[in-house]
């Protein structure tokens, strides 16, 4: 018995647009050399959500707005919203402003600097409900409290 292999290709809303995942199948079969289960968190089949090349992409290239493309160029919305942060889009040119801002005076320093004290007022300010604001790198750290 013979076995032939073809393409994956998904047909996008019937457009007769196809996406096809050659370079997301190349990209994981590189990480599977290097990072446990190819790809990290939630997705990698460690955690049991594992979502195959075939029917998703794994490895992006690009993001601007509410959309990103794959490594195989193919367009996608984000409705995840960057799974909930990214409210304002990806490359928002404020934000990016203020970032590349913050970057030029400091960047990742020991100590608090004062614009944490001028944002916390602004939220404190901003929110009624908020007597005051807390900071935090990631999830765990916010369990500390």
């Amino acid at each position: 018995m013979s076995t032939t292999t073809t393409p994956t290709v998904t047909t996008v809303g019937g457009t007769g647009s196809l996406y096809t995942y050659e370079a997301s199948r190349a990209a994981m079969d590189r990480a599977l050399a290097v990072v446990p289960s190819g790809i990290y968190g939630h997705q990698g089949p460690s955690e049991g959500c594992y979502v195959p090349v075939t029917s998703f992409p794994l490895f992006s290239a690009k993001a601007e707005g509410t959309r990103f493309w794959d490594v195989d160029g193919n367009e996608y919305i984000d409705y995840m919203c960057g799974y909930g942060p990214n409210v304002l889009g990806y490359r928002d040119k404020d934000v990016d402003a203020a970032a590349a801002t913050q970057a030029r005076l400091e960047d990742v320093v020991t100590i608090p600097s004062r614009t944490m004290v001028d944002f916390a007022e602004k939220l404190v300010d901003t929110v009624a409900s908020a007597d005051w604001a807390f900071f935090a790198k990631n999830g765990g750290d916010t369990t500390t409290l």
